[in-house]
């Protein structure tokens, strides 16, 4: 008996530390798994960077004289440009009209802000809550006038809240989900606060940001819209007409106030987000960069 108990004890054993070994090895592999992953969509926004910075650097394009091609080019039926993968600054809403002012002043601003909320973050976070968005983003101005009177530089991600679920739910939404139309985008890529005047420039805003403004149903057919081959410039009287056609309505038409149909000329931004993803393991990196200074 003594030496049948002492065969099962070293079996036991020798088990013991087969499965640990095993899980020590498992473990090392999703290690080195995600830290590769990490590295190739690094690199992948290194070399983006590195584009970026070349296409900034002025030069004059040669003139190049070419013969007339006989064959006869085809008419472009596609998007001039596909669906952008980051909402650019320009097009973000700019709230420091209310802080600046207040809600009574800019109605539609605060009305747009908490219907961004709710779009966003009200089946994710706020649980459908009935008016929870409007508390979060009283809650958000409050913090956001806290923070420019005692921050210098301001920055966003650093505000405050005095209630910690408030403060819980900030640190979701500046995250963000991975995939936003599964889950729900990051906060920074969708609003600003900018002490200059700006409009959010519809022809550089993401469709997430478009439904925003009007509705989901209508937001890739104006994105469409205004991407196709020599679209026509937008107005106000198109956007009507799409809406109609995808059978929602416009409430209130001081949205437009918030907008800028052209097709603007924007001066080069100093600073741009560049997104990196490594196909393998499909984790993506997101990096905000100084393209000169």
């Amino acid at each position: 008996m003594n030496t049948l108990g002492f065969v099962f004890s070293v079996l036991m054993i020798l088990a013991f530390g087969f499965a640990v070994c095993l899980e020590k090895q498992v473990s090392a592999q999703r290690l080195r798994a995600a830290y590769l992953g990490h590295c190739h969509a690094n690199r992948k926004i290194l070399l983006q960077c590195e584009s970026e910075f070349y296409n900034s650097i002025p030069y004059k394009r040669p003139i190049v004289k070419s013969a007339p091609s006989q064959i006869p080019s085809q008419k472009k039926t596609t998007l001039s440009s596909p669906t952008i993968k980051i909402n650019p600054h320009c097009a973000c809403l700019n709230l420091f009209p209310l802080i600046a002012e207040g809600r009574e002043t800019h109605p539609m601003l605060y009305e747009t802000a908490a219907k961004l909320f709710k779009l966003f973050y009200g089946d994710a976070l706020f649980e459908n809550k009935p008016h929870a968005e409007v508390h979060f983003l009283n809650a958000f101005l409050k913090a956001v006038k806290i923070a420019l009177e005692k921050q210098t530089p301001f920055v966003l991600e650093k505000i405050q809240f005095k209630d910690p679920l408030h403060q819980k739910l900030y640190y979701k939404m500046l995250k963000g989900t991975k995939d936003p139309l599964q889950g729900y985008p990051s906060l920074l890529e969708y609003i600003k606060i900018d002490s200059l005047p700006s409009k959010i420039c519809l022809f550089h805003a993401h469709p997430i940001m478009i439904s925003v403004l009007f509705s989901p149903k209508v937001s890739l057919k104006i994105y469409q819209a205004l991407h196709q081959h020599k679209a026509p410039p937008m107005t106000q009287e198109i956007i009507e007409r799409l809406c109609s056609e995808a059978h929602t309505l416009i409430y209130n038409t001081d949205i437009f106030d918030l907008i800028e149909l052209r097709k603007p000329r924007h001066k080069k931004e100093l600073r741009k987000i560049l997104v990196g993803e490594d196909t393998e393991t499909h984790i993506s990196l997101k990096k905000s960069v100084i393209l000169n200074g």
